[in-house]
């Protein structure tokens, strides 16, 4: 079940959807100094399309996004498009089993088709 907090709607009609974090996708395949074949995928967030904080998604995942590098909890896309437009969504939300609590979550890029 994903659970999609960054894309939530505002019920006011002042403010518009909430775009959440933009990521732009870049894919490098070099060969290094020493012979080495090298893929480097990177991700970069683009300010001016991301939410700046809003009652919606209270700002994003940039603080918290250091505890998720180098977990398993970061889900990078199979086939990644470079120069294609990511947005960070929540994803494998698991409950406590007796009070129903969100107690685990994954955070994954997730393609914006444009």
């Amino acid at each position: 079940m994903e659970l999609p907090v960054l894309s939530i709607k505002s019920d006011s009609l002042d403010q518009e959807e909430c775009n959440g974090e933009v990521y732009r996708c870049r894919v490098s395949d070099y060969l290094s100094n020493n012979g080495d074949v090298v893929s480097k995928l990177s991700f970069s967030k683009l300010k001016r399309m991301s939410c700046s904080g809003c009652d919606s998604c209270g700002g994003g995942f940039s603080d918290d996004l250091s505890d998720f590098i180098g977990e398993e909890g970061l889900i990078f896309p199979s086939n990644p498009v470079d120069g294609g437009l990511y947005r960070l969504m929540i994803a494998n939300v698991t409950r406590d089993w007796e009070y129903g609590v969100v107690d685990g979550w994954d955070l994954e890029f997730v393609r914006i088709e444009t």
